[in-house]
């Protein structure tokens, strides 16, 4: 952007345009396969852009790689913080994958159609509450978690509290780079509203349903 800007000069126009581009750059991943529309990048681009355009009206040349490379480390830093502190806590609490002791432990959880939070319950305990849009046909949350090799554990499990009756789905898998329902662990269940425990052993978590067992230390 600050090559563009220096080369056609800075206006209205090519600041919309770069905009634009980055926009629709992210918008059209809609039909780009294995992409995702992510407007967090979006925002990025964004802010690219803008300072670019700061840098390029600065009188004083030389402070053009200060401006740039100071802002450019800033912006991951405050951004990716509480998600690298989330990190050392999750390699601590293992095998706890989810414990929400801290308000940041929602950061590595990815949602499509859902948000995530940090609550603290009547008995003083704490947990994430996953709020799901109904109107998305598949609204839910992804973990990965820190530590990967589960070859010494024999079952996994999760504790939660709904308010009304549904039918939720659970997706495991490895770090083979597949969606594909056949090559991952699939389990779905319908539960009335109140608190349930839903466990698996791993021995039944490594089979999948394409007959490709999951490499549980990974």
């Amino acid at each position: 952007a600050w090559i563009i800007f220096r080369v056609l000069g800075r206006s209205r126009v090519t600041l919309g345009t770069l905009v634009m581009l980055v926009v629709v750059g992210e918008w059209i991943q809609v039909w780009a396969p294995g992409r995702t529309p992510d407007w967090s990048d979006a925002e990025h681009g964004v802010l690219g852009v803008g300072l670019a355009s700061l840098a390029g009206s600065s009188g004083n040349r030389k402070l053009v790689p200060w401006i740039l490379g100071g802002a450019m480390m800033l912006v991951p830093l405050v951004r990716v913080g509480p998600e690298l502190a989330d990190v050392v806590l999750a390699w601590r609490e293992f095998p706890v994958l989810a414990s929400f002791e801290w308000s940041f432990q929602s950061e590595r959880w990815k949602t499509h159609g859902a948000s995530i939070e940090r609550v603290v319950l009547a008995d003083g305990t704490t947990a994430g509450q996953l709020l799901l849009n109904d109107r998305d046909e598949f609204p839910g949350a992804e973990l990965v978690p820190v530590v990967v090799d589960w070859r010494a554990w024999k079952k996994l499990h999760v504790e939660f509290e709904i308010d009304r009756p549904a039918t939720l789905l659970v997706t495991i898998r490895d770090q083979r780079s597949t969606n594909g329902y056949s090559e991952r662990f699939n389990a779905e269940r319908e539960f009335g509203a109140g608190r349930h425990r839903w466990e698996w052993r791993l021995s039944e978590i490594e089979k999948t349903p394409g007959g490709k067992d999951l490499d549980l230390s990974k």
